[in-house]
């Protein structure tokens, strides 16, 4: 269970988003947005949220500059199948 995401963590943990918000000192809206954009939470964030879930987070810190960056442009996909 190491490859959760923060929802998945806040819902096996049974809290609700208000409820996690809180254990973090952060408005409720602000949770969400993170559940949502993980990839924007700042590292002291991060620790907080993973304190309030009673799980540990991995932070990589590499040189500037270093990161390859995507190529081209992203493209939307939408799913159309029937499940």
């Amino acid at each position: 269970m190491d490859q959760l995401t923060m929802r998945q963590w806040r819902l096996v943990k049974e809290m609700s988003i208000e409820a996690a918000a809180e254990a973090c000192g952060v408005h409720p809206n602000t949770y969400a947005y993170w559940e949502k954009k993980p990839e924007n939470v700042k590292v002291k964030d991060a620790v907080k949220v993973a304190q309030a879930l009673g799980v540990s987070v991995k932070v990589k810190l590499c040189e500037p500059k270093t990161i390859q960056r995507s190529e081209g442009k992203a493209k939307r996909v939408i799913d159309n199948r029937n499940l």
